[in-house]
């Protein structure tokens, strides 16, 4: 069974072809909460993420089939669980929390001008987490 998934899945890479069980695992991917991407919906990148998972799967069913036969096959080194060490220095939300208190007091920003700017925080944020400004 192993071999024929392997099978189908190969002959879709070798054709340029996606089966949407590989989109919907790029779209899995993503949402890892180590996977520190983000993509947008129209971007070309998404292809090219669905095909490193089918490449994946066709090294994966092949250690799989190889290990069922009998050969050695190195097991993979799995990703550390501690964190990487921070580069340091305050949150982003924490800095601009401070400049924007500070541009409140000396006018320097306009209230529009603040909203925007707590609109775009917010959003890279979002996008990327809370992490300090250094990284």
């Amino acid at each position: 069974m192993t071999s024929d998934l392997a099978g189908a899945v190969r002959s879709q890479y070798a054709r340029g072809e996606l089966d949407t069980f590989f989109v919907d695992e790029a779209e899995d991917v993503l949402t890892w909460d180590n996977a520190d991407i983000w993509l947008s919906p129209t971007s070309s990148s998404w292809r090219a993420l669905a095909r490193k998972l089918q490449e994946a799967h066709i090294r994966a069913s092949e250690a799989i089939q190889k290990r069922f036969s009998g050969e050695v096959v190195e097991t993979p080194q799995t990703a550390s669980s501690t964190p990487h060490e921070s580069s340091g220095g305050p949150l982003l939300s924490e800095l601009f929390e401070s400049r924007r208190e500070e541009a409140k007091r000396t006018q320097e920003w306009s209230p529009k001008l603040i909203d925007d700017y707590q609109t775009w925080t917010d959003l890279f944020i979002e996008l990327r987490g809370y992490r300090p400004v250094l990284d």
